[in-house]
């Protein structure tokens, strides 16, 4: 089961606030601009869900590649949530539990009519 944690992402001036799995999103933090929740928490700040950043183009879901070791084979794939506004191929590396990082991409949905 998921270990959530509350993170702050500031966009534009902005504070929203995530509830996020800790497992995940430790390790690449910094990455992609989330900080731990201060306490008190700041005065202006959205509750919000990554499905509602995704909406309204602030963030998208960024597919990596992990690898049980820095240099080796991608063998399992994880989808994460990346802000618009960072640069997510600057996750590469970086680990994920007990994984690293080998590639990213973004996850783009299709649609036809």
């Amino acid at each position: 089961m998921a270990t959530l944690k509350s993170y702050l992402l500031k966009i534009d001036n902005i504070n929203y606030a995530l509830h996020l799995d800790k497992d995940i999103y430790d390790g690449i933090k910094e990455t992609i601009g989330l900080v731990d929740m201060p306490s008190p928490p700041p005065d202006s700040l959205r509750q919000t869900s990554t499905t509602d950043l995704e909406t309204n183009g602030l963030a998208h879901k960024i597919s990596v590649g992990l690898a049980a070791t820095v240099d080796g084979k991608a063998t399992k794939r994880k989808i994460v949530i990346c802000p618009s506004t960072k640069p997510f191929k600057n996750m590469i590396g970086k680990q994920i539990g007990s994984l690293y990082v080998k590639s990213a991409c973004v996850k783009t949905h299709r649609n036809f009519i």
